[in-house]
């Protein structure tokens, strides 16, 4: 393997470990609202992702290279598929979380609660305030 392909191979493996820091970093807050298999499939496809990629450049056989090519453009695919679903999922159960701690502390707010159980209601499920946007009791 000659060194501009070492070179390219670097660069390639850098730019997706950055790229992959930053989606973690920018998703930590949804990663308690995740499904967990979900996210072990991501993570797995960003292992075959590697894989394909390593595999893509150091075969000396064209017809490796191709398919190797392949199933990286097809591996990629579904990684960000199966990664913008589960950040669509986590935002969905997230806001959810987020009305439910809203009528929580709306009932802790209030004279007359229904509950007394709510302020270990609230912070089990993990809630914040939430005074902003608090729904009204039927």
């Amino acid at each position: 393997m000659t060194d501009g392909a070492q070179e390219d191979i670097s660069r390639r493996y850098w730019g997706y470990g950055i790229g992959l820091l930053a989606l973690a970093w920018f998703s930590a807050p949804l990663i308690r609202y995740a499904d967990a298999v979900e996210l072990a499939r991501c993570g797995l496809c960003a292992f075959f992702i590697a894989l394909t990629l390593e595999r893509s450049h150091r075969s000396d056989s064209v017809l490796v290279r191709q398919i190797a090519r392949g199933a990286f453009v097809g591996v990629a695919v579904m990684t960000v598929l199966s990664a913008g679903q589960v950040f669509v999922k986590a935002r969905q159960s997230a806001w959810h979380n987020d009305r439910r701690c809203a009528i929580i502390e709306g009932e802790m707010l209030r004279g007359t609660p229904r509950r007394n159980d709510l302020p270990d209601m609230f912070q089990a499920f993990g809630c914040r305030p939430q005074s902003d946007r608090m729904p009204h009791r039927p």
